[in-house]
């Protein structure tokens, strides 16, 4: 009995240094914050979970960074990483911080996340810049949506998906503004400065040959899961280049472990180094690698409305178990409603749509003969997809300055 009355009281007292300690460091946080507020320094924190987010809006720091000195940047992570990878922006060391303390934040006047999926600090105007376009139907779930103020949104597709799920009641009553502000990831690729020789000749690769970028999404019930090693297996034996470029989230556990369930795709993969027409891209950049494409091969990746734009050719993976089962389960989803929908299957109405990798070497052969074949449905789709083309950062640091200046 003593024993255990002393087990407890250890428990106590180490969940007690925690708290304690928790709380010291928030206050050590909060008082950088208080202290700029006090000299009217204005207090921006950007979410960036892992590695892989940092694309999203490194863009937009840069451009307040190169504006304004009155303006105090700050980090907050999932992974440790990230701070390493954001070395060369210089930011004191006190400026990172984990993201489980976001909601212990005080004095903050403006938050930015990539992703919905996220806490918000006390104070401040809540901002969701959106990582991609609507693809599986989870975009607007309101139970996050309603934690925002704002909303930066990519291009009126978008926009449209959101007025279709919300009405403009619950919008007043959630207090949600909308914006709309483009894709800043994307801003060189749509000022074409990236160059497919270029591209081609970095990678070792021949510019003559046709290039096929395999770029899957992570859930369950995707290509990746279902029989993605087969997939490079097929297209290594073709007469192509092989581009292969994972979802941050598959090489990321630390931001995202449903990504990889503990499978080490890196490692995995290694085993087709051999052939020389096959790259890993092990980055999380894929805007130089669409270029460098002429064919993508995916399944209900939002990378496809990226690659879309450029007007080329993608095949998609079925993927039934993803929208019969996966995502039915997950959110109670009508499984009927999913296929055909715009929103929820990253246009696969503009392409190919294989259920096998058997089905691999009979769709490029068709893709290469006739790349045209749904361009007037690429261009349809792809005319909805982006406000701002090649000038979203410069939206976005626009906008934010705006809010922070109390001006909308």
């Amino acid at each position: 009995m003593f024993s255990r009355i002393l087990e407890v009281l250890n428990q106590s007292a180490l969940i007690f240094k925690k708290s304690l300690l928790s709380w010291v460091y928030a206050a050590k946080i909060n008082g950088i914050f208080f202290l700029n507020r006090i000299t009217r320094k204005k207090n921006i924190l950007f979410l960036i979970d892992y590695t892989g987010s940092i694309q999203y809006v490194i863009p937009v720091i840069q451009e307040i960074l190169e504006r304004d000195g009155h303006i105090d940047i700050f980090i907050v992570y999932g992974d440790k990483k990230v701070i390493r990878k954001l070395a060369y922006l210089q930011l004191p060391e006190n400026h990172f911080f984990p993201n489980s303390f976001v909601k212990k934040i005080r004095f903050c006047d403006a938050f930015v996340s990539p992703t919905q999926w996220t806490d918000c600090p006390r104070d401040g105007f809540s901002i969701c810049m959106f990582h991609g376009q609507p693809s599986k139907n989870i975009t607007f779930l309101p139970e996050l949506i309603q934690r925002f103020n704002g909303l930066f949104f990519i291009g009126p597709f978008q926009r449209v998906f959101f007025e279709v799920t919300f009405t403009p009641g619950w919008c007043q009553e959630h207090m949600i503004r909308t914006f709309d502000i483009g894709y800043p990831k994307s801003d060189n690729l749509y000022k074409n400065l990236y160059k497919k020789d270029e591209i081609l000749h970095l990678l070792t690769l021949p510019q003559n040959r046709t290039t096929v970028l395999y770029a899957p999404s992570y859930e369950e019930g995707t290509s990746l899961r279902e029989f993605g090693e087969e997939v490079i297996q097929e297209l290594v034996q073709l007469d192509v280049n092989v581009l292969v470029k994972l979802h941050p989230a598959s090489l990321s556990p630390e931001g995202d472990p449903s990504g990889t369930q503990n499978i080490d795709w890196v490692a995995r993969l290694k085993k087709f180094e051999c052939f020389e027409n096959y790259r890993f891209l092990q980055t999380d950049i894929i805007d130089p690698y669409l270029v460098a494409s002429d064919i993508m091969v995916t399944d209900v990746s939002s990378v496809a409305f990226e690659f879309m734009t450029l007007d080329r050719p993608i095949i998609y993976f079925d993927s039934p178990e993803f929208f019969e089962r996966y995502l039915p389960g997950r959110f109670n989803f009508d499984p009927k409603s999913l296929k055909d929908n715009l929103f929820c299957n990253a246009g696969r109405q503009a392409g190919l749509i294989i259920s096998t990798p058997e089905d691999l070497k009979s769709a490029i052969s068709r893709s290469i003969a006739n790349p045209s074949e749904f361009s007037i449905r690429r261009k349809e789709i792809s005319e909805k997809l982006v406000y701002n083309p090649g000038h979203a950062a410069a939206a976005a640091a626009d906008m934010i300055r705006k809010v922070i200046e109390g001006k909308i």
